[in-house]
């Protein structure tokens, strides 16, 4: 079901006019790719299942600024607020979203109660700092810890580097100074897949125009700008230049701020 409201009010004979509208929408029964239990022997069926609400506000005002015999110049200016939310997808409370093939893996999820369009990862808090760790020379038994003053970018690669008690890990990395730190949102001193929350929503709080036209005799010219704010999307090219995963990857000068 849905449903709109709105109004059209017009100014000084037409010179000036605003139309507004408001709408809710409630989509139902939409196609999902549920899970099915394993003993059916498929892992997924297309079923309707899929309930998703949007609401908003549409506003544009038009302004005849001059009307004459030779020129004319005329404004228009638009802005629209939209939100919409997942209400139901059957049994499940989330939907994995992978991109490219399954190369990014659970980046986003579709959850109840959340709009479409999350993004779905770790939030950062930094990077590991040499005094995170025990600092001890490679190939030697005397168990002698340095100073992080004694690291240099010459000297580096000579030691080892053990996290300090206290300090959260990685499952299953090894690391070392520079590495990205992540907030470890349940308390086990540890980053696992249950440190992942939403870190973003590529959803603008808002979107908005303007555009200006003019004509002289039989010359026009119009200007458009549009935009949109606060929303945040993934930048696939930027994770790819500054990951330092790779020694066959080229980096951005972006990582010398690590």
């Amino acid at each position: 079901y849905q449903y709109d409201a709105g109004f059209d009010l017009s100014l000084l004979d037409d010179r000036f006019s605003i139309t507004a509208d408001a709408y809710y929408k409630d989509t139902h029964d939409m196609l999902y790719q549920a899970i099915l239990p394993a003993q059916t022997g498929f892992n997924t069926q297309y079923q309707n299942l899929g309930r998703v609400s949007n609401k908003g506000i549409e506003i544009a005002l038009t302004s005849h600024n001059i009307s004459n015999r030779d020129f004319s110049w005329t404004t228009n200016l638009t802005f629209d607020l939209s939100r919409n939310k997942v209400l139901d997808i059957g049994d499940s409370e989330f939907q994995l979203v992978n991109i490219s093939g399954g190369t990014l893996q659970e980046i986003s999820r579709v959850i109840v109660g959340q709009p479409i369009g999350i993004g779905w990862g770790y939030k950062s808090c930094g990077n590991y700092q040499l005094d995170d760790f025990i600092i001890t020379k490679k190939g030697s038994d005397t168990g002698k810890i340095y100073p992080s003053e004694a690291v240099t970018s010459a000297n580096y690669n000579t030691f080892n580097y053990t996290l300090k008690d206290g300090v959260t890990t990685i499952a299953g990395k090894n690391i070392v100074p520079g590495d990205r730190k992540y907030i470890d949102l349940d308390g086990d001193n540890e980053i696992t897949t249950n440190d992942r929350t939403k870190i973003s929503d590529s959803n603008p709080k808002f979107a908005a125009s303007l555009g200006n036209s003019f004509t002289w005799k039989n010359w026009d010219l119009n200007i458009f700008l549009n935009g949109s704010f606060g929303n945040k999307v993934g930048n696939y090219t930027g994770m790819k230049v500054t990951h330092m995963n790779s020694a066959w990857t080229n980096q951005t000068t972006a990582v010398l701020d690590r």
